[in-house]
């Protein structure tokens, strides 16, 4: 009686494959390699295509300032600092000798337009302020400081205001501006109405 041998079992190909020639070494070669999940070429692969394109970090501008006029003992520090942190806004500002607010400021674009707007037309709602100077003006990556302070460092008189006779040149600058009465304006008036009683005296 004659021996069979033993069939080996088939194997089941995907759809679309023929029996002749196709290996799994073949099969693996048919597939793209990031297919095959858990390799190194795959995620290399996928990380690259992924990354994203660079782009230039955000900016912030900054400036040094100091603003002029009747700006001591008005609150201006206090009212700089708030308006600052409602615009997102750091740095700096303090009293000077001069009888002036200088300081330094960063942050966006639009917030420093605005704030420098702010220093120049509003400041406290006690100021008077003839001008405000800009200077050192760039574009920073990071901003230097951490939050907007205001800064008490005495003076050299031991102070955090400039002397009286500083601070009242400071509002002789603002009446020049036209933002105060000019002194003298009130004597003119009462001397008209002085010539207004001779005249009617005269009468």
């Amino acid at each position: 009686m004659a021996s069979t041998a033993s069939a080996s079992p088939s194997r089941r190909l995907p759809r679309g494959h023929r029996q002749t020639g196709y290996t799994g070494a073949a099969r693996s070669k048919a597939l793209p390699q990031c297919d095959r999940p858990a390799t190194k070429l795959c995620d290399s692969a996928a990380a690259a295509e992924l990354k994203p394109s660079p782009v230039d970090p955000p900016s912030l501008d900054m400036f040094d300032f100091e603003v002029f006029g009747r700006v001591q003992h008005v609150s201006f520090r206090k009212y700089t600092k708030e308006y600052a942190e409602r615009l997102g806004v750091v740095g700096w500002v303090k009293n000077s000798e001069l009888g002036t607010v200088v300081g330094r400021a960063a942050g966006p674009a639009r917030s420093m337009a605005l704030f420098r707007k702010w220093l120049q037309t509003r400041g406290s709602p006690s100021a008077s302020i003839s001008r405000a100077e800009f200077t050192n003006e760039h574009v920073v990556v990071t901003a230097p400081f951490k939050r907007f302070k205001v800064d008490k460092t005495p003076l050299t008189n031991g102070k955090q205001h400039a002397p009286r006779e500083v601070l009242k040149v400071g509002a002789n600058d603002v009446s020049q501006a036209g933002r105060l009465p000019v002194s003298g304006t009130s004597k003119t008036k009462s001397k008209k109405g002085a010539v207004g009683v001779k005249k009617s005296a005269t009468k």
